[in-house]
């Protein structure tokens, strides 16, 4: 008897690999990425342009800051604010962060700052107290508000509480 060939064995089907899945870079990441770079080329070369570019990804970025609760950058956002002349907003994200993360020192550094230039001093240096007041331009920050909260309190006929606040700004 003749033995018939042996079958060729089937080589197994190549099997394609699925195609590469697209990189998807999350929108909120991509405009802060984007806010980050502005704010870092606006620092190195402040212009016009440039403060328009930070201050649009700013505005891009607000929304999903807000809703992720972030307040590292809720500072970053208050800091650009504060730096031009925009107090309301700046106050805004400096109390979001504060909400947000209540050891959050730096936002009392913020708010202290905005309620010296409304003139609330009381609240003021509440904020820098805790804040923490170790350097000695933060000293002679707490003096100033200290002596102007005092000279609010004389001009009111309120010596004691005047003398009082002059003793602590001593």
């Amino acid at each position: 008897p003749v033995t018939p060939p042996p079958r060729p064995q089937k080589e197994p089907m190549a099997t394609a690999s699925p195609p590469p899945k697209p990189v998807v870079i999350d929108p909120y990441q991509q405009n802060l990425n984007a806010f980050r770079t502005a704010m870092q080329h606006y620092t190195q070369s402040p212009s016009a342009l440039l403060l328009k570019r930070v201050l649009h990804f700013a505005e891009k970025i607000s929304p999903d800051v807000t809703q992720r609760q972030n307040s590292a950058v809720a500072l970053e956002l208050a800091w650009v604010y504060w730096n031009n002349q925009q107090k309301e907003s700046a106050q805004n994200w400096f109390q979001k962060a504060l909400v947000w993360k209540p050891e959050q020192k730096e936002a009392h550094y913020g708010l202290a700052l905005i309620d010296i230039d409304l003139k609330a001093w009381h609240t003021a240096y509440l904020h820098l107290k805790a804040f923490g007041i170790h350097k000695p331009e933060q000293q002679e920050l707490a003096q100033l508000v200290l002596v102007a909260q005092a000279r609010e309190a004389f001009d009111a006929q309120q010596f004691e509480r005047a003398r009082d606040q002059l003793k602590e700004a001593a």
